[in-house]
């Protein structure tokens, strides 16, 4: 397994999932929030504000999957790995931890 998680380009972690059988690919369970400022014309939907959300550590760290065994030689293995929770998505390099919401960066 070590080639396949150190040659891996990124790895996909399945964090929102609660077993092999669940599946993660669903609506997130976050905040909507509320518009502040529609956008009037062109591309986009305008300005957007919600809830702070960021918990690397309960959202990733705390979650079903990362109590399995064969996940820690994935996590030390992998150069970068993309984290799909019910909350957010986070992208993990060896330079930082980034969340969809751009509101924090952690190591």
């Amino acid at each position: 397994m070590e080639d396949v998680f150190a040659r891996a380009y990124y790895v996909i972690a399945a964090s929102g999932a609660k077993g092999q059988t669940d599946g993660f690919l669903r609506p997130s369970e976050r905040n909507k929030g509320a518009m502040v400022k529609p956008q009037s014309s062109g591309l986009g939907g305008g300005l957007w504000v919600g809830p702070f959300r960021d918990d690397f550590g309960a959202h990733v760290l705390q979650n079903p999957l990362s109590k399995r065994g064969w996940v820690l030689q994935e996590w030390a293995l992998a150069r970068r790995t993309i984290y799909l929770t019910r909350s957010q998505t986070y992208w993990e390099c060896v330079e930082a931890v980034r969340c969809e919401t751009l509101t924090k960066g952690y190591k």
